[in-house]
């Protein structure tokens, strides 16, 4: 797989405008095509973008971030084309259509990540990163408790596991992060 390509769709995923109260625009790969779709992303909501914000995390960190959640989204069927429903009916009782090479693509790199991570790592990166929660809401459903302590040691294995996939996307060096 070639990286040159995908760091390329990485960096088109940039934030493209903002629309106010917390709402930017961005524009993602679409998993049927070449062409790029605008999608509105509530930042508000967003608990990495947060996080970057207050300077809690790295920009490599972020870019880790950013590049699960949009092989999440995307592998997930979760993007605004996931459906075409411009394609013409045929009622045939072939297999599917194939998947797109973008899916494919977030596929392996979900793969690699969950391979990089240990199973609690891969929950806590799914909920927080891939479904927007924030790390009280991830305590609360996944551990019962949300008092402080809980919390600090979740961010601080939310930043390390991010910080893993920052090195394993070659984002961050072993030797900076270990710094």
């Amino acid at each position: 797989m070639s990286t040159g390509g995908l760091m390329a769709r990485i960096k088109k995923a940039k934030t493209t405008g903002t629309l106010g109260d917390g709402f930017v625009m961005i524009n993602v790969p679409n998993p049927l095509g070449n062409d790029i779709v605008r999608v509105v992303k509530r930042m508000t909501g967003d608990p990495i973008g947060e996080m970057h914000n207050r300077r809690q995390i790295t920009e490599a960190q972020k870019l880790a971030a950013d590049r699960y959640s949009h092989a999440y989204v995307i592998s997930s069927g979760q993007s605004n084309a996931a459906i075409d429903y411009s394609a013409v009916k045929v009622d045939t009782f072939g297999a599917p259509d194939a998947l797109s090479v973008h899916q494919l693509d977030a596929m392996r790199d979900l793969a690699s990540a969950n391979k990089e991570l240990g199973f609690q790592s891969v929950l806590r990166v799914r909920k927080v990163v891939g479904e927007g929660a924030s790390i009280k809401d991830y305590c609360k459903a996944m551990l019962g408790k949300h008092d402080t302590r809980t919390l600090v040691a979740q961010m601080n294995m939310l930043r390390a596991d991010l910080t893993a996939l920052a090195i394993l996307w070659n984002y961050e060096s072993k030797a900076r992060a270990a710094a």
